[in-house]
């Protein structure tokens, strides 16, 4: 039905249905050029919502949609905690917008463009097993909320440094989860996959490709196979004929 909605009704009138229906974040995803749907920003912010006052990690923020969303839920609750916003600001998508200092003036423009520059630490690196402790050392808090992964593909990494720090009660949320679409979501698939089967992640809702869950109960860091996902990752790198590295995703 939505579909045949989509086909039938002019491109204005869908905006119109749409900033209708999602008010603000559709505003938000408009004028960020966020990559979501509107109504994801509105899940994100209602998850954050039921959230314990703790930090919280994003990697890939790109430019600042989803931060946007969970800092205007920060705010509305008068949280003390803190956005800590992974984010390499150059390569691949980011390339449109220019270098690595002009995609990082862009986020800390929107950002203070929707007022939630009090609550956002930007950390304008690529993540990577070396640099990780100080992410972590950013922390304000002994426990973390929730974190959010749209990055590169390479979760088991993002899983390592924040799963023990996740509140028991804490929010996971994965985007491009969608098998044979293009490297970075396959690859997140199958890696998602293989943490579900290690007891890491309990899948709650999936919208398109963004998934929401929780830590399980009798979660166990230890599970979490590197060396394993590390075959995962080269297995998807043959199959697409791309290399997985700090600038994006590249043609071997």
């Amino acid at each position: 039905m939505k579909s045949l909605l989509k086909k039938v009704l002019p491109h204005r009138v869908q905006n119109l249905c749409r900033g209708f229906l999602y008010g603000r974040f559709y505003v938000l995803q408009r004028e960020t050029d966020g990559l979501l749907p509107a109504k994801i920003y509105e899940r994100i912010y209602n998850e954050v919502r039921k959230l314990p006052d703790l930090d919280i990690v994003e990697i890939g923020g790109a430019a600042g949609a989803a931060s946007i969303a969970i800092g205007w839920a920060m705010k509305r609750d008068h949280k003390k905690s803190k956005l800590i916003i992974v984010e390499k600001c150059e390569g691949g998508s980011r390339a449109q917008y220019g270098g690595r200092q002009d995609n990082l003036m862009r986020l800390e423009r929107n950002l203070k463009r929707f007022r939630v520059t009090d609550s956002v630490v930007i950390f304008p690196e690529y993540l990577t097993f070396e640099n990780g402790q100080r992410v972590l050392g950013l922390l304000e808090t002994r426990q973390i909320a929730a974190f959010m992964l749209d990055a590169d593909g390479c979760i088991h990494r993002d899983f390592h440094f924040f799963w023990p720090r996740l509140h028991p009660d804490g929010l996971i949320i994965v985007d491009d989860y969608q098998e044979a679409r293009d490297a970075k979501h396959d690859l997140t698939f199958h890696l998602l996959n293989r943490l579900m089967e290690w007891g890491l992640f309990d899948m709650t809702d999936r919208v398109g490709s963004t998934v929401f869950g929780r830590k399980p109960p009798a979660g166990d860091i230890r599970r979490l196979d590197l060396r394993a996902c590390e075959e995962v990752v080269e297995m998807v790198s043959r199959k697409y004929g791309v290399v997985f590295e700090k600038a994006g995703i590249v043609n071997q």
